[in-house]
């Protein structure tokens, strides 16, 4: 406990180079939320491994997203997670030389299933708008998924977020939130690609498992 809390306190005030949107989650000693990683400087890597003690990644975004990533990713940002992917060792002249165990790195799409997200916008769109969506279903995907996605930029986060929530598989958030609440191997970091919408909703549900108000969750 004395370690989860210490790596919180450090980490609180800590802004990386390479990595945007790091910090812990609050209520939740030992675990943290960022954008994605593939930018990270040797700094950012020593921070997060040796500060923060980060052991286990739960990556929330797609495969296209990942290989986009990689591809334009610093030689440093690459190691990093291959210490991740191949379950790097921990301790002593090792890559993360604090505590024991290994490294883990698990994907968890939140998003995999695309079609059933803009199915679940769809749904929820005002009568006049939800007609027009399912004429266009029939005669224009096109014009379909446009009209979908200018009701997502409109209506804010409250319509993906509950959209979000219903489309993808239970098992997906199950699997997804019993990860990130199980820190006895060590500091989870918990990212999608900017480390806002889908990584803002799996922590506001853990903080909400645990208790937190509301007014509290949304700070």
């Amino acid at each position: 406990h004395n370690l989860l809390l210490s790596s919180a306190v450090a980490a609180a005030c800590h802004s990386l180079e390479g990595v945007q949107n790091f910090r812990p989650v609050r209520s939740l000693p030992g675990l943290f939320r960022s954008a994605s990683l593939e930018q990270a400087t040797a700094s950012d890597a020593a921070f997060l491994l040796d500060s923060a003690r980060v052991r286990t990644i739960v990556d929330l975004r797609n495969d296209d997203e990942i290989a986009r990533a990689r591809a334009t990713a610093t030689p440093v940002g690459l190691s990093l997670l291959a210490a991740f992917d191949s379950g790097a060792a921990v301790g002593a002249s090792c890559i993360a030389s604090e505590g024991g165990g290994v490294l883990r790195r698990f994907q968890v799409p939140l998003l995999g299933d695309v079609d059933g997200l803009l199915d679940e916008v769809a749904a929820r769109l005002p009568t006049a708008k939800r007609m027009e969506a399912a004429l266009y279903r029939t005669v224009d995907m096109r014009r379909h998924d446009r009209l979908v996605y200018d009701a997502l930029s409109q209506g804010k986060q409250q319509l993906l977020y509950t959209s979000m929530i219903a489309s993808a598989p239970p098992a997906v958030w199950q699997q997804a939130l019993s990860i990130a609440a199980d820190r006895r191997s060590g500091n989870v970091l918990i990212h999608c690609a900017r480390g806002k919408d889908r990584t803002g909703v799996l922590a506001a549900l853990l903080q909400h498992a645990v208790g937190d108000a509301p007014e509290k969750i949304v700070e």
